[in-house]
């Protein structure tokens, strides 16, 4: 037997009818229909469109490198430049004190004059050092002394000068050496001389002086030696002759031959 689930029993074996069920629809949600997908695409055309993303510019990395290395290179360099101002600011600054330390008049044996200076408040007397100073005319320094003539290093500095200096005479400038005057042997000038009774040979020179002959060493222009010289070539004078000026020695070689003497030039200083 069939049951009929609304409440009624059917007939056996059939299979009962199912009733068309109205739904209920709220007064809300009878709106009229939403637009369709195509119309809201084309009323905003943008959403469909497809963005085309931009294509980045490929770095240069060797430029990169060479502006980051530049960089770097110019903040060393300030730092360097810093450095080396602050150094030399450093240096003048030092310099400066050192050269004020150096200038500053050192005060040496000092006098002290003890003098009582009486104090109101207390009954016994307070000693206070009393410096005196005097002026160094040698340098124009004031500085502490036992002979001090001034109660004050300002009185002393106001005081003291500088001498002038003497001014170093200048050397008047020497006077060219003057030539000597010839001698009487002038006339023979070249000629080689002995005096009796020496051995010594001389050389009479232009200006009539006579220089010893160094016999191992001298050499005339020809090529001559003293040893191997024409013994007529050698002339005897008077001994009177034998005070006349005498020169430097001749040592080496000789710029010109030994001069021939005639017997007129001779006459008047073999006598």
């Amino acid at each position: 037997m069939a049951i009929d689930f609304l409440g009624k029993q059917g007939e056996s074996g059939k299979r009962p009818k199912i009733r068309e069920v109205e739904l209920h629809i709220p007064e809300k949600e009878k709106l009229a229909p939403k637009a369709p997908v195509k119309e809201f695409v084309q009323k905003r055309p943008e959403i469909s469109k497809v963005v085309q993303k931009e294509e980045l510019p490929e770095a240069d990395l060797s430029t990169s490198y060479r502006k980051s290395r530049g960089k770097k290179r110019l903040i060393f360099i300030l730092i360097i430049v810093i450095i080396i101002g602050v150094i030399a600011v450093g240096t003048y600054y030092l310099f400066g004190f050192l050269q004020a330390m150096t200038n500053r008049p050192i005060l040496a044996n000092v006098n002290v004059n003890l003098a009582p200076i009486v104090n109101e408040n207390v009954n016994a007397p307070v000693i206070v050092p009393q410096i005196l100073y005097m002026c160094n005319l040698s340098n124009g320094q004031c500085a502490a002394s036992q002979n001090g003539t001034f109660v004050s290093f300002i009185e002393c500095q106001s005081t003291c000068f500088i001498p002038t200096p003497t001014p170093t005479p200048i050397p008047p400038p020497a006077a060219p050496p003057q030539p000597l005057s010839d001698t009487e042997l002038a006339p023979l000038r070249g000629a080689i001389v002995r005096f009796s009774g020496e051995t010594n040979l001389y050389l009479v020179e232009n200006n009539g002086e006579l220089r010893k002959i160094d016999i191992k060493t001298v050499k005339f222009k020809n090529g001559q030696t003293i040893s191997g010289l024409n013994p007529k070539l050698i002339y005897t004078l008077a001994e009177r002759l034998e005070t006349t000026r005498k020169g430097k020695d001749v040592v080496g070689n000789v710029a010109w031959d030994p001069r021939v003497l005639s017997e007129e030039e001779l006459d008047s200083f073999i006598k």
